[in-house]
């Protein structure tokens, strides 16, 4: 069980809020019914919208791989600078 929350804690993948702003998050990227999400946001890009990236961007980016949050920072931040030099 312990080993369970370990892994989920430390699972993080990159998507998209509700207003277009590409996010990092924490967690599985899956929702149960009712609403309850297995995921929390615990970075949003101020900077980087997904209507920004091109099409083949977004698929790589938002395929929810799970990685860590390192990683998932490093990604985001590269995308950034790609829009924003």
């Amino acid at each position: 069980m312990a080993l369970g929350a370990y892994t989920v804690s430390n699972a993080h993948f990159i998507g998209v809020e509700p207003g277009g702003h590409v996010a990092i998050y924490q967690g599985l990227p899956y929702d149960l019914p009712g609403g309850i999400h297995l995921y929390r946001p615990v970075q949003v890009s101020s900077r980087l919208l997904a209507a920004q990236l091109t099409e083949k961007e977004r698929r790589r980016l938002f395929g929810h791989d799970l990685q860590s949050y390192g990683n998932s920072k490093h990604q985001l931040t590269q995308y950034e600078k790609v829009v924003y030099p």
